[in-house]
This record gives C-alpha cells, sequence and structure tokens, in this order.
C-alpha cells in the first residue's frame, strides 16, 4: 500500500534551516529531536512529520512495515518502522528526513510511504549445505533464455484479497 502526499509541500533554506510550507491544515507537524537522536547526520533541531489522517487495522497476528517507497529516488525520505497494527488504533505518523542538499516543491501525488502487513510468527533457521545437483538444474534453466528468467521459471502470483 502506497502513501502519497495529498497537497504540495514547498521547503527552502533560511539561514542552515528547513522550512516547510504547506496548505492542507494539520497535514504536517513537528518531532522533538530527541525521539531520533541516532539517526545519522541529521542536524536539524526538528523532525517533519506527516501527520496519516488514517488507522491502519490489519487482522490478529499481523503487523505493518512502514519504509519509503521501494525502487524510487525521493526527495522525501521516512523513518522506518514496524507498527502491531492489529492492537494500535491509532494514525501512525510519519518523521521523514530530506535528501541531503533538497530544495524546492514536493508535489501533491508524491509517494512517500509504502506500508507492507507482515505475519508475526515464530520461526527459526538454520543454515546447511547447498544443494548442488539442484542449484545446477535451475541454473541450467535459467541461463537457457534471456529474459523474465525469474518471472517465467521461480515466480508464483500472488492473491492479496
Amino acid at each position: 500500500y502506497m502513501f502519497v502526499t495529498p497537497c504540495d509541500i514547498f521547503v527552502e533554506n533560511i539561514q542552515g534551516q528547513n522550512s516547510y510550507t504547506w496548505s492542507m491544515k494539520d497535514f504536517m507537524s513537528f518531532h522533538n529531536r530527541g525521539q531520533a537522536e541516532s539517526y545519522p547526520s541529521y542536524t536539524q533541531p526538528t523532525f517533519p512529520k506527516i501527520n496519516n489522517p488514517w488507522v491502519i487495522k490489519t487482522p490478529k497476528g499481523y503487523s505493518t512495515l512502514f519504509i519509503p517507497p521501494t525502487n524510487r529516488l525521493n526527495d522525501i525520505v521516512i523513518m522506518q518502522g514496524v507498527v502491531d497494527t492489529d492492537h494500535y488504533l491509532q494514525p501512525v505518523n510519519f518523521p521523514f528526513v530530506l535528501r541531503e542538499g533538497f530544495e524546492g516543491m514536493i508535489p501533491a501525488g508524491t509517494p512517500y510511504a509504502q506500508a507492507i502487513p507482515i505475519k508475526r510468527e515464530r520461526w527459526t533457521h538454520c543454515i546447511t549445505d547447498l544443494d548442488y545437483k539442484k542449484h545446477r538444474s535451475q541454473m541450467q534453466k535459467l541461463d537457457a533464455v534471456f529474459f523474465d528468467k525469474y518471472k517465467r521459471f521461480v515466480w508464483n502470483k500472488k492473491d492479496y484479497s
């Protein structure tokens, strides 16, 4: 699931401090710097935060992973996190940082967060030797074609309805 900005956000740097302008009431607020002291190389006194108007509710046993949109180079980068959205019945807001040196307009409709429901379950892992016979067999199939190797030979269609 993708979250997009519902309005333009204008950013300018005034004497080393980022200044934000937006048109929608209550769309943004600011997080105290102390709530993320260890965030790498962030020098502003507060973190801007997009106030999400929705409560995300997942079935029992599911949490939600919130990340910046995958496969995009955005000017706005949210702080990632996992929230137990089966129990937390409040909007999850999105503190963010800007791409270094960014000034300008973030247009309405810009994807800024991706929500991925994940099932919480206990599991263990083990480290074993590679089954070279299966590995070679799969490599022979993959090497037989130029394009769409993974999709043609490995991928399975998912149903998230």
